[in-house]
């Protein structure tokens, strides 16, 4: 039998045997680890701040789908990554940590897409508020100078407002087919809604043509009213 002694031979010996075992067991499994360094900055970086900082520069759709390629893109890495590492004669288990890191991974790619659909609805809300309220204004009966009047203020706005709406229908189309592409919560309102958009704002450019034609027909009409006011007024005056 060993004596328990501290000074046996024999438990020194396993003890330095099991402290150089231990210590190249260390480096085997620092190794082993090298491959989870990329995902660092899942955990490292605050979404808040990485949230202020990317918003202050007005992103493009295209730098939206960057971000989330990239988070889709490590989710697909660490899934490839053995759920058993083999370090000398024991293996580490990865399972746990490849889910956290999914996770994370996940909440990332999620946090970009709710920042590019709160940005790309908005739009889409902006443009059918104004759509909503060139329809009522257009829709209006002409019957006087007052009515010519609103309805030439709408066409001013239709052109004031054409080359910017129709620049940014399209990406906020191709935002909503984004976010259908890498899998992202989209609500279902929202996507019937954006496939209208399109045909919404081109009616009103349509009406906006009609109500034109309208007010050229009209003029002579108009003109002769108010140069018939225009008289009556002085007389009156003088």
């Amino acid at each position: 039998e060993w004596s328990l002694r501290p000074g046996n031979k024999d438990i020194s010996k396993m003890a330095s045997l099991l402290s150089t075992a231990i210590n190249a067991t260390k480096s085997e499994i620092s190794k082993a680890l090298e491959q989870f360094k990329p995902y660092h900055e899942l955990w490292d970086c605050d979404q808040e701040t990485v949230e202020q900082e990317f918003l202050s520069q007005d992103p493009s759709l295209g730098e939206f789908e960057s971000k989330i390629l990239t988070y889709d893109t490590e989710i697909e890495k660490i899934g490839e990554i053995p759920e058993t590492l083999p370090v000398g004669a024991i293996a580490l288990k990865s399972a746990l940590l490849k889910e956290a890191l999914i996770a994370e991974a996940k909440s990332w790619k999620f946090l970009y897409g709710s920042l590019a659909n709160r940005k790309y609805k908005n739009r889409m809300k902006e443009i059918f508020e104004l759509v909503d309220e060139l329809n009522k204004k257009l829709g209006r009966p002409i019957s006087d100078l007052d009515d010519v009047r609103d309805s030439m203020a709408a066409l001013a706005k239709i052109r004031t407002k054409e080359i910017e709406i129709d620049m940014i229908i399209g990406p906020i189309e191709d935002s909503y087919a984004m976010l259908h592409k890498y899998d992202l919560p989209l609500m279902k309102e929202e996507a019937e809604r954006v496939d209208t958009l399109r045909y919404a704002w081109e009616k009103v450019l349509s009406q906006g043509g009609e109500v034109q034609s309208y007010l050229v027909d009209i003029q002579p009409t108009f003109k002769k009213t108010l140069l018939v006011n225009v008289t009556t007024f002085r007389t009156e005056v003088d």
